[in-house]
């Protein structure tokens, strides 16, 4: 199985990170293996996650983040076999929101 980050994922992840390191290193350093952890989980079971909503024929998934109000957004083509991440936001976020930056970010 491959991981494809989309444009946006990595900004997303270390923005949330530096966030969180404001506070405390240690606290940034722990979101970001979190997030890594998540994303091996993902990697393992791409279909194990509830579709949150589709886009076209992309059924766009969403992961919690252990420990922090966040998720990791993302879609699995079995016919690839490719993990699409989207991009990492917060969870109170609007879903319309959630929606127009994912759609904006397909591959």
């Amino acid at each position: 199985m491959i991981l494809r980050r989309l444009n946006g994922f990595k900004s997303d992840l270390w923005a949330a990170a530096e966030y969180y390191a404001q506070f405390d290193v240690k606290l940034g350093m722990k979101f970001t293996l979190n997030a890594q952890e998540v994303v091996s989980l993902i990697k393992f079971y791409p279909e194990g996650r509830p579709v949150i909503f589709t886009s076209g024929d992309v059924a766009i998934r969403s992961a919690r983040i252990n420990g922090f109000p966040y998720a990791v957004y993302f879609a699995y083509s079995k016919k690839e076999d490719v993990v699409y991440l989207y991009g990492i936001m917060h969870s109170r976020r609007d879903p319309k929101t959630v929606r127009r930056v994912m759609k904006g970010r397909e591959p």
